[in-house]
């Protein structure tokens, strides 16, 4: 749906405007919002006292979270920001960077985004693999995950190499922040099943990569407004870099609760 998006996006812009779009997506959402209502219960009906039934046993049987997990998860939850600060940071302003740095079109620039959709298709199911086979520790994989999206960061600072390169750099970051994004919120909550924890701490977990997300919306534009693009991503290689040795410092602690 994402790489439709951006696929379709720029050849609306030259039939209608930008409010004219969003109000189209608007649509999308409405309707598949009626969709759902009057469908849902067709899903769950019959289901619902047989799911009660299971989350109360679960519940009633399960283990107290012992004290010690409290410190890797608040440290899991920064890493979860930084993420979130990068995935949508670099992914909402990437079309204004490539408009700005290599004088595109609005309808190109918008049109380059299809690259890190594309990229963390791939990401998912490249590093689902390396944490199934090689790197066990979800946490673990996700500090290597931020750590080659702090070396692209590095990269694309010192040296953009043009639209072309300089969009798959940023393919790059985004998708290993899918990565980690899988790790973090996807595998990290099944270690809480023997706790009867798993929903919670996966709306708990997930609700942070928003939270990155609202910093990264408002604080990348007033960081490339006020200081230029080049110290915007130089403060991606510091993100990258900070999420790298919070998830590295994490997994040592983890070990204890991914097996």
């Amino acid at each position: 749906a994402t790489v439709l998006l951006y696929l379709a996006c720029p050849m609306l812009l030259y039939v209608m405007s930008w409010r004219y779009i969003i109000l189209l997506c608007a649509s999308v959402g409405a309707v598949t919002a009626v969709i759902w209502k009057l469908n849902a219960f067709k899903i769950f009906d019959g289901s619902e006292n047989v799911s009660g039934e299971k989350s109360v046993a679960v519940k009633r049987n399960a283990l107290k979270m012992p004290a010690a997990i409290y410190i890797p998860i608040v440290l899991i939850m920064l890493g979860i920001l930084a993420q979130g600060i990068l995935r949508d940071g670099v992914t909402n302003w990437m079309p204004s960077y490539m408009m700005e740095t290599f004088g595109m079109t609005e309808e190109n620039s918008i049109l380059t985004a299809v690259i890190p959709a594309i990229f963390s298709i791939v990401a998912f199911e490249v590093f689902g693999k390396v944490q199934q086979k090689f790197i066990k520790n979800e946490v673990l994989c996700a500090g290597s995950i931020f750590m080659l999206a702090a070396v692209s960061a590095l990269v694309l600072y010192f040296w953009a190499g043009g639209a072309a390169v300089s969009t798959v750099l940023m393919g790059i970051i985004v998708g290993c922040m899918h990565g980690v994004n899988l790790m973090l919120i996807s595998v990290v909550p099944k270690r809480f099943i023997k706790y009867g924890r798993v929903s919670t701490m996966s709306g708990i977990l997930n609700a942070f990569t928003y939270v990155g997300s609202a910093v990264s919306t408002y604080g990348f534009a007033v960081l490339a407004e006020n200081n230029g693009w080049k110290f915007t991503i130089g403060m991606w290689v510091v993100v990258a870099v900070v999420g790298t040795v919070i998830c590295f410092a994490t997994s040592f602690p983890w070990r204890k609760y991914y097996k």
